[in-house]
């Protein structure tokens, strides 16, 4: 039956039953899916944490492999990444002049890893790297072992995103690196 403006009085709009029961729906459905939020933000800080581990690896398997001709594998970080690079000697037999001799592995931020993860190492663990001495490089010898750690107790990178941390510890006997939380 049309009301006073010739319309149906069905049509009167919403109610404020109707209104709150839609914003309780909605914020149920918020709070439900914050866990997965936060599960995808941790994924990506627990995928980045394991691919610096590997590619910590892959430079102290290189110092080992290129034992006889260089002195370092260098793990140079960046502020948008890192490069893994070999060091050369310009003179084999008197083993001087290091050079940098061609990146084994560049992996940017955005690209190999998620943009935002912030990576921060500690400085005690690192030397200038050669390419640019304003960066911190953790060095590799040609017995796979961190060439600069004095200190006995673990050196740490710490990577950091939406509140959240993961740490790569690396054993300065070893050279081994463990993802911790």
């Amino acid at each position: 039956m049309p009301g006073a403006y010739g319309r149906d009085s069905r049509d009167r709009g919403v109610t404020l039953l109707e209104g709150i029961l839609t914003l309780a729906v909605l914020a149920i459905l918020v709070a439900a899916s914050y866990p997965l939020y936060a599960s995808v933000s941790d994924r990506a800080l627990q995928n980045a944490a394991h691919l610096i581990q590997g590619d910590l690896r892959l430079a102290q398997q290189t110092g080992v492999a290129r034992a006889a001709s260089g002195p370092r594998v260098e793990f140079c970080m960046r502020n948008n990444g890192y490069d893994i690079y070999a060091v050369d000697f310009l003179n084999l037999l008197e083993r001087t002049g290091a050079v940098a001799s061609g990146n084994i592995k560049v992996a940017n931020a955005g690209g190999a890893y998620r943009t935002g993860i912030a990576v921060t190492i500690d400085p005690t663990a690192t030397d200038p790297c050669l390419t640019d001495s304003t960066r911190l490089a953790i060095a590799f010898s040609g017995a796979g072992t961190p060439i600069s750690f004095d200190d006995p107790s673990a050196k740490v990178i710490t990577l950091s995103f939406k509140g959240r941390t993961r740490r790569v510890a690396i054993d300065p006997a070893t050279g081994v690196a463990t993802v911790e939380r």
